[in-house]
């Protein structure tokens, strides 16, 4: 079955000619309650974003456990994770969107989390001063390292590194918010985390407690979205085994419209193929920033 890593463009998707076609036949190869959940957005990439994100899962079902597209049933927990309704197929999967990126991150054996962000120092404030005004959502020691990096820049990416990493460990244990997240400490070392590089030796600690069984994947995707995988290893895995997962790469593969659309057939037919959804879309504004 083996474990995905897939990131998909929402520039690069809308960029293809045959845009349009796909569009409609992505909001046909979806149920009804997918296409009313992107309808709700205001904005333009918000809706794109959902299309995609509901996509990726059903892809990604299709491609792992050899389901075919009809019967796939995704359900949601009590704090709205989706979940294949399938308990045999033995697979986990977690999504995130921010910036141009959908992601998605499947895993057999493992509880699993991803997020994504999109390194954006254009917020009108300093990367200092934004840390200041989070700082009681991290530790002590990550604002440490947060203050402490060299440049401007630097600043911004040590911040939403953390930031993945924190909502990786609640998405992966399905938690959502908790009460003080200071308590999610993280521990990081003198690897550089920039473009190219993919770290797995952060570690973590809840209420000062090391959390031995924990797997963080980290990476960038092209050079301003850094993400973040935290995934649960089994329990009854030798630190031999443990240390043989942490030291095999597992990077994000780009992955287009089209793919996502693989082997997909037709769930919900609308009556005009999707031409006023389209252009209920393609009316909507862009995010102003």
């Amino acid at each position: 079955m083996g474990s995905l890593r897939w990131a998909v463009s929402l520039a690069e998707s809308e960029a293809l000619a045959s845009f349009e076609l796909l569009f409609r036949r992505a909001l046909q190869c979806l149920p009804s309650e997918d296409v009313e959940a992107q309808r709700r957005f205001r904005f333009r990439d918000d809706s794109l974003s959902c299309v995609i994100g509901r996509l990726i899962i059903r892809q990604a079902i299709h491609t792992s456990c050899r389901l075919p597209w009809h019967s796939i049933k995704i359900e949601r927990s009590q704090r709205g994770k989706p979940y294949l309704a399938t308990p045999d197929a033995g697979l986990n999967f977690n999504v995130s969107h921010h910036g141009d990126l959908v992601v998605l991150a499947t895993s057999e054996d493992e509880e699993i989390g991803v997020d994504v962000m999109r390194i954006d120092e254009s917020r009108g404030e300093t990367a200092t001063d934004h840390i200041n005004f989070m700082s009681k959502l991290f530790s002590d020691g990550e604002l440490k390292m947060m203050r402490s990096a060299a440049t401007e820049r630097a600043k911004w990416t040590a911040f939403y590194r953390i930031w993945c990493l924190k909502e990786a460990v609640l998405k992966a244990t399905g938690k959502g918010l908790v009460n003080d997240l200071r308590v999610y400490d993280f521990h990081t070392t003198e690897e550089k985390h920039s473009p190219g590089c993919y770290i797995t030796s952060t570690t973590w600690y809840d209420h000062g407690v090391k959390q031995p069984d924990w797997i963080f994947e980290e990476s960038f995707i092209g050079d301003d979205h850094c993400v973040a995988v935290g995934r649960i290893l089994p329990s009854k895995q030798t630190v031999a085994e443990k240390n043989l997962t942490r030291s095999t790469e597992n990077p994000f593969s780009i992955i287009t419209f089209e793919r996502l659309l693989d082997g997909s057939t037709v769930i919900n037919p609308l009556d005009d193929g999707g031409i006023e959804e389209f252009r209920t879309f393609i009316e909507k504004p862009r995010k102003p920033f």
